[in-house]
C-alpha cells in the first residue's frame, strides 16, 4: 500500500473521495468492498464477518444483513459466521449462539 492512493466512492450526489466519507459511510464502504470480493474471488466455502454493522445505523444494519445473506447465497459458502452485538441478523442467520458476559460467572452461552 502507498500512502498517496486514492479511492473514491460514488453517492447519490456524486463522486466523493474515500477520505471525506462520514465514519458510518467509510464502513458502508469497506463493506460493499469486501462482499463484491468475496462473490468474486473466494473459493475458500467460508466467510467470517466481525462485528460488520459497526457504526451503521438501524437502516443500514438492515440492509447489510440483507447483502451478507444474499452473498452467501450466490456465493454458495458451506460456512458463514457472523459476530454481533445487535440483532440485525435475526432471520437471515440459520443458527445463533449468544453469549453474555456477568462478572459473577464469567462468559454463558445461551
Amino acid at each position: 500500500w502507498r500512502s498517496d492512493y486514492d479511492l473514491r466512492v460514488a453517492t447519490s450526489n456524486g463522486e466523493r473521495r474515500f477520505a471525506m466519507l462520514s465514519g458510518g459511510q467509510r464502513v458502508k464502504a469497506a463493506l460493499a468492498l469486501q462482499l463484491a470480493l468475496v462473490q468474486q474471488f473466494s473459493q475458500a466455502g467460508l466467510c467470517i464477518f466481525d462485528e460488520p454493522t459497526y457504526a451503521l445505523d438501524t437502516e443500514s444494519r438492515a440492509l447489510l444483513a440483507e447483502a451478507i445473506a444474499d452473498a452467501q447465497a450466490l456465493s454458495k459458502f458451506e460456512q458463514l459466521f457472523v459476530v454481533s452485538h445487535d440483532s440485525a441478523f435475526d432471520g437471515h442467520v440459520e443458527h445463533t449462539v449468544a453469549l453474555r458476559y456477568l462478572p459473577a460467572t464469567g462468559t454463558l452461552v445461551e
